[in-house]
């Protein structure tokens, strides 16, 4: 039993509950070898809102590792719907660095934004916002190191038809401030930078 528990056979547990001939062995196994889910970081961190500076300022700000777009040369960022009415006072906020559900993986940002926004929403959370972004890359410069972050709360207009998003990430020359076109894909290894609500 304890063999068959190792190898998650749930649903065999379930079946001898329902019939009343489970055994103590069996449960036991199941509950040493359950692993425990990491509990996700919360990142506190002070927040000004202040307008972003321009390109060369905030390649100062990420100490000459890296490079970013030109995106973030002082054109206009609309915020997400859901990111509308957001509280921009400058104060502490939590942010965290979440997997995108497996429900929303491979399909194109522009394609689930709304359900996503709602999926967080549901748990206390919203998208961060350009601002946000930024600020948080400089308070932890190293989470972009390890993953490709996504911050989904607001876009910005490159050419005549094309938007987006802010994206924290590393290259072969350092960190990058970055943007990705909301036509592009989610996919599982990329990760999404949240603010609780």
């Amino acid at each position: 039993m304890a063999q068959k528990a190792s190898v998650g056979q749930v649903a065999e547990l379930v079946n001898m509950c329902a019939n009343g001939t489970y055994d103590a062995e069996f449960v036991q196994a199941l509950i040493e070898r359950r692993v425990e889910k990491p509990r996700e970081q919360i990142y506190r961190l002070h927040v000004s809102y202040a307008k972003l500076p321009g390109v060369l300022a905030l390649e100062e700000k990420f100490s000459g590792e890296g490079s970013v777009s030109i995106l973030f040369d002082g054109r206009e960022w609309e915020r997400h719907s859901s990111c509308i009415s957001i509280d921009a006072t400058p104060g502490e906020r939590d942010f965290r660095v979440a997997e995108i559900p497996a429900e929303f993986r491979n399909h194109r940002i522009k394609d689930v934004w709304n359900e996503l926004a709602a999926y967080f929403d549901k748990k206390g959370e919203r998208f961060a916002i350009e601002t946000e972004t930024v600020e948080f890359a400089d308070a932890r410069p190293e989470l972009q190191r390890n993953n490709r972050i996504l911050a989904l709360g607001s876009s910005a207009l490159r050419g005549v038809d094309c938007r987006f998003v802010t994206v924290l990430r590393a290259g072969d020359h350092g960190r990058l401030l970055d943007g990705r076109r909301v036509t592009d894909v989610l996919y599982g290894h990329s990760r999404l930078l949240l603010v609780r609500m």
